[in-house]
């Protein structure tokens, strides 16, 4: 291998590694926001929830905001939804 090609793919390595240590650190910030059930169900109804956990009566997903972001959120269900 040229020296070139090397040191191309060297910096290539560097430039991953360094673009995946910004990522880790955005995503670690970032706490779900609570949110009502009547909200969530609104964003669901929007089409805006792109996923969900449920655990007995606790939420957990994301949704796209308006601004096209997406964020994390946690609810609960209050009482037995009956829809």
């Amino acid at each position: 291998m040229s020296k070139g090609v090397k040191n191309l793919a060297l910096w290539l390595i560097i430039g991953l590694v360094v673009i995946m240590l910004i990522q880790g650190m955005k995503n670690v910030d970032e706490k779900p926001k609570k949110i009502l059930y009547s909200n969530f169900l609104q964003l669901v109804d929007d089409g805006r929830v792109t996923q969900v956990t449920i655990r007995e009566k606790d939420l957990a997903g994301k949704y796209v905001d308006e601004a096209g972001k997406e964020n994390t959120f946690t609810t609960y269900i209050p009482i037995e939804d009956p829809s």
